[in-house]
This record gives C-alpha cells, sequence and structure tokens, in this order.
C-alpha cells in the first residue's frame, strides 16, 4: 500500500494541478458565462437569468461565434429595461428567442419592431432556453399582468408539446387541474452552487462540450428504426389540453385572437450546395400536435405563420443558410430577418377587432 500511496499521489496532485491550470486557461477565453438562473422573486415564479448583468457565449470547442450582451432588470437578455404597465409588443419563446447566439438587433424582437416602424423598447422578449407550450402560457399571463399587450407573437419548436410533460424548476408544465398548468418552484442556490456554476472548467463542459450526466452515460449503439413509417396519432385529450392551451392563450395577454401570431418552426433546410438532405422523419406525437395546434389556430383566428416553406423558399432564392449547423441549428441573423418579416406582414393586416382594441392608447405607436 505504501509503494502505491506516492505515485498515487503524484498522480492525484498532477490531475489537481491540470484542472487548476485549465481552470484559468479557461478564464481568460470567451466561454460560456452569465447564462445562469436567478433565484425566485415574488410576483414573477419563471425562470429568468440573473438581473442587471452581462453575458458571454460561444458556441462548440473552439468557442466559435463569440458573443456578449446584457441581460437587463427583468431578467431577459435586451440592451433595455422593462417597465411596469408598458404598452409593448411581446414575442415568448425557448431559446430561439431567448438570443445569446446572435446580436440583439439581428434578433427576431429586434427586427421586428425595425419592420413594424417602432422604438426597439417597446417589444419585449420572454425568451428561456428549454421552455415548451405550458411555459408559454404561463408566461403569457404573468405579461399580461405586468405590462399591456399590444401584441403578441409565441414561437412554437419541434419538442414543445411533449416536453411541456416535463418537470424543470422555474418552467411551468402540463397539469390536470383547472389552471392547465402549474410551475413547478424555482430552487433558491446556495453559495457553493453558484461557485460551482461560476467554475470556467464546468461551463466550457456544458456548454460548448455540451457534456452532462445523460450524454456520459448514454449508450453508444444506435437505437433500431421502424422499416416502415407509422405516423403517431393523437389522443381525444391530447386534442383538448392543446384547445385549452389554444383558448387560454390570448386570455392571458388581455388580446383579440387577432393579435396573436404563433410560428411553426419546422425543417431547415440547407443551401443547394451542402450535402443532400436526410429523408423526412416520420412524423411523432410532437409532429402531429403542432400540425393540429396550427389547424385550430387558424380555424380561431389566431394568425400563424410557418417557416418551413418561409426557409425553403428563401434558401432556394439565394442559397444562403438560415441556421449554423452542424454547429448550432438556431436561426442565424438571416433567419430572424426572415421570420421577423413574415410576422410583421401578419400584424400589419388590420381588422376591426384591431382597431378597436388599440383605442384609448391614441399616444402609441402602430400596430
Amino acid at each position: 500500500m505504501t509503494m502505491l500511496a506516492r505515485p498515487l499521489g503524484f498522480l492525484l496532485a498532477g490531475l489537481i494541478a491540470a484542472v487548476l491550470l485549465a481552470e484559468l486557461v479557461l478564464r481568460a477565453l470567451p466561454i460560456p458565462a452569465g447564462i445562469a438562473a436567478a433565484d425566485p422573486v415574488p410576483g414573477w415564479p419563471a425562470h429568468r437569468l440573473v438581473p442587471n448583468s452581462r453575458f458571454t457565449s460561444s458556441s462548440g470547442w473552439a468557442l466559435e461565434n463569440v458573443q456578449r450582451g446584457t441581460i437587463n432588470n427583468a431578467g431577459y437578455i435586451a440592451p433595455f429595461d422593462y417597465r411596469d404597465g408598458a404598452h409593448v409588443g411581446v414575442v415568448i419563446g425557448d431559446s430561439f428567442v431567448e438570443g445569446y447566439m446572435n446580436p440583439y438587433p439581428t434578433m427576431l424582437q429586434a427586427r421586428l419592431a425595425h419592420d413594424l416602424g417602432l422604438p426597439a423598447d417597446q417589444v419585449y422578449n420572454f425568451g428561456s432556453s428549454g421552455a415548451s407550450l405550458p411555459h408559454y402560457l404561463g408566461v403569457a399571463r404573468l405579461a399580461g399582468a405586468r405590462y399591456r399587450p399590444r401584441w403578441a407573437v409565441v414561437l412554437v419548436t419541434k419538442g414543445d408539446v411533449v416536453e411541456g410533460f416535463g418537470s424543470a424548476p422555474g418552467f411551468f408544465r402540463w397539469d390536470d387541474g383547472p389552471d392547465l398548468i402549474r410551475i413547478v418552484p424555482e430552487r433558491r442556490r446556495g453559495r457553493m452552487a453558484k461557485m460551482a456554476r461560476d467554475l470556467a472548467v464546468l461551463r466550457y463542459a456544458r456548454g460548448n462540450l455540451k457534456l452532462s450526466a445523460a450524454t456520459l452515460f448514454a449508450s453508444g449503439f444506435a437505437s433500431e428504426r421502424a422499416t416502415r413509417c407509422v405516423p403517431a396519432r393523437l389522443e381525444a385529450a391530447d386534442r383538448r389540453l392543446l384547445a385549452r392551451w389554444l383558448a387560454a392563450l390570448p386570455t392571458a395577454l388581455s388580446l383579440p385572437p387577432q393579435r396573436v401570431v404563433l410560428v411553426f418552426d419546422g425543417e431547415h433546410p440547407a443551401p443547394v450546395a451542402a450535402a443532400a438532405a436526410p429523408p423526412p422523419a416520420c412524423p411523432d406525437r410532437d409532429d402531429v400536435a403542432r400540425a393540429w395546434l396550427r389547424r385550430e389556430a387558424d380555424a380561431a383566428g389566431i394568425r400563424t405563420v410557418a417557416t418551413a416553406p418561409i426557409f425553403a423558399a428563401a434558401v432556394a432564392r439565394d442559397h444562403r443558410p438560415i441556421d449554423r449547423a452542424p454547429l448550432d441549428g438556431h436561426w442565424n441573423p438571416h433567419g430572424h430577418a426572415l421570420v421577423a418579416h413574415a410576422v410583421a406582414l401578419a400584424l400589419a393586416t388590420r381588422t376591426p377587432a384591431d382597431r378597436a382594441h388599440d383605442q384609448g392608447s391614441s399616444s402609441d405607436a402602430s400596430p
């Protein structure tokens, strides 16, 4: 045992020295920083980032696409503060809306303000990585109570229906009760937890290498796929759940259905010069649910925008990518601009219900 003690001691000391050296080196590099959940506060139980702070983000092991920006007083990424009671446009979504992968002026919310002729600080975004359909409704209720939405845009992405059955702290999930959703309480993190998440080695491993317990212990064998596509089917309970969500969304925002736009993100086609596209995936439960939701939204008078045909036409026309695949599947500035233009056109189509809703706010810009 004593013969092994010294080599093991040297090995342990070497490992500690290597980790300390890596920590010092990584702290000098643009690895993700400042992208951390804030402690819960009364009146806003939903997940948000640490208010009044700065962040840095980058992608991949080589630290590509470095971005830096501001987290405002409300805990969302924006270069301006949110004002209680403000009459503003509202954009709700997940990491596509949260926006630390692109400069803020190129994001959907900023481009939308520009396309509608509004000052940038008249469009508030409520984007959170990992959010899903029930969380969008929960945040809509919070935003509708604290601000005065003039219109709202909600981005619906793949996985948003089924991921709503998860239980992530700080996020709303589906519930069988009369409110349809419930919040999973956010954790109040202690000093040690906050110190640990500030370690550069951990931030690099999680943010750039995407390492987690799930990825470390995942099987290396590919799962077998069915040779014949059998599309999933929605149960009656699924349809009731989605119908209730659809009816509750405009009410949560105190808006008529015509002032709400649902954006359905689809496939991101690669430029013509890229490799041939893979065969289309067999529709799963979430795909079928989102397609049903879009049809019902159209029938209910809620405006919808589907990104798939917009992106396909744009890529065929100018051969420019709309995301940073394979490094990052989120929209790049070109993708954001295309979606913002389509949403602005949808919002610019005025109806009597729109004009009635805008009355009494003559000092505010339109739409």
